[in-house]
Parts: C-alpha cells; sequence; structure tokens
C-alpha cells in the first residue's frame, strides 16, 4: 500500500476576490515564479466558477488587454492583486458571492494557465456507475468527470466526451461494481474546459493526499 504523505500548506499560500480585483499573498506570487509589473492574463470556467491565471510576455500584452500584477493595497503586505475590476463588477458577482477570502489557489504543472482559483465547490451531475445511469447523460456532454468509490473516493478523473468515457469504462473490468460505485460530471462548454478541469481536479487530489487518484495511471 502506498502511503499517504501529509503535506502542511504555508499559511501563507490563500488568494481573496473582492469588487476591486484579485489579491494574492507573497507565497502564492513566489510559488508561481511571479514579479511586481509582470503581465498577466485572467481567464474563467463560468460552469466551473474558475479564475485562471497565467502569466504572458509583454509582445502578447498590451495597455488595452490584459493586467499587471501590482502590489498589494494592504498595510505591511508584500503580495500582489490583479486589479480586473470590470470583469468582477460586470461579469463575475453576478454568479458569486463576494468576497471571497482563503482561497486556495491550485497551481498546475504542464499547462498553459499556471494557477487555478476555484471559487465554490463544483455542482457536479451524479449517476450511478451502470448502463442506466449512463443512458440518461446527453450525447452531446463534454467536460470533466470523476469516478468514485465506498465513501465517495474519487478512483479516477477524466474528461472528454462523457457518455462515451463512460461507456469505455463500463468495459474496463478495473472498474467493475463494487470498486465503482457512482460517477460525477460537470457539463462544460467545450472540450478544452474539461480538459483544464481535469488537471484542477487532480492537483487538488494530490495536493490534498500526497498520491494520485487510485486508476489515474499518469498525471494528466
Amino acid at each position: 500500500m502506498t502511503p499517504i504523505i501529509i503535506r502542511n500548506r504555508r499559511s501563507t499560500d490563500f488568494c481573496s476576490v473582492t469588487r476591486g480585483g484579485i489579491g494574492m499573498t507573497t507565497g502564492v506570487v513566489e510559488q508561481a515564479g511571479w514579479r511586481i509589473g509582470d503581465p498577466l492574463e485572467v481567464g474563467f470556467i463560468a460552469k466551473a466558477k474558475c479564475i485562471l491565471l497565467r502569466c504572458v510576455t509583454d509582445t502578447e500584452h498590451s495597455d488595452q488587454e490584459g493586467f499587471r500584477l501590482a502590489y498589494s493595497n494592504k498595510p505591511k503586505s508584500t503580495g500582489g492583486r490583479v486589479y480586473c475590476v470590470a470583469f468582477i463588477r460586470n461579469y463575475l458577482q453576478t454568479l458569486v458571492e463576494l468576497p471571497k477570502k482563503n482561497l486556495v489557489p491550485v497551481f498546475l504543472r504542464d499547462s498553459e494557465w499556471a494557477v487555478a482559483l476555484p471559487l465554490e465547490p463544483i455542482d457536479w451531475a451524479r449517476e450511478d456507475f451502470s448502463k442506466a445511469g449512463v443512458n440518461k447523460i446527453s450525447r452531446g456532454a463534454v467536460g470533466a468527470y470523476e469516478l468514485l468509490g465506498t465513501g465517495d473516493a474519487v478512483l479516477r478523473v477524466g474528461e472528454g466526451k462523457i457518455k462515451d468515457r463512460m461507456n469505455a469504462h463500463l468495459n474496463d473490468r478495473r472498474f467493475a461494481p463494487p470498486t465503482v460505485k457512482t460517477f460525477r460530471y460537470l457539463d462544460l462548454e467545450n472540450v478544452a474546459d474539461g480538459k483544464i478541469l481535469e488537471k484542477i481536479r487532480i492537483e487538488q487530489y494530490s495536493a490534498q493526499t500526497g498520491v494520485l487518484p487510485r486508476f489515474q495511471e499518469i498525471r494528466s
């Protein structure tokens, strides 16, 4: 049995989202490898209620597009802040209640995005891991999913066309009940969003447990 590694998260690795922008502590800025003044791009997966952040080159950035990482306006703080006021006030606050404090960032590996900032728990759709359960899924549903075992233990995280992926898993003897009991999924706008959410969920699981989900052969 592979031991679970318990890691202590630094108290400085937190973010906040207010009507004035996205704040991040020194620990977040350092772990992302950013510096004050770096040009950043902000993305958002609406159905997952998740903000995405990445550093871009100056040739990709202009005063009209994108943002720059600024010093935090809090006294004695060496953290950073992204002042994306129009996005937050005109769009984000219509979807989530603000402010959000003590948000745990997800640092992404091998991804075009560096940091993900989930704002709320995911509103998954959930079905039994059976032919009857899979038949309830819309043929056009694409996104991310999780196979769940006893006690809702996450056994595998995946993405793609949900119905096709579930049918493939039903034919895999490794997942035969009672190993996998249920599955949950989030129907997203496109496959690209599903790939990003898959990476986020794997990194969250790994950060919390020190290992990958049981049937996750490789890191996404």
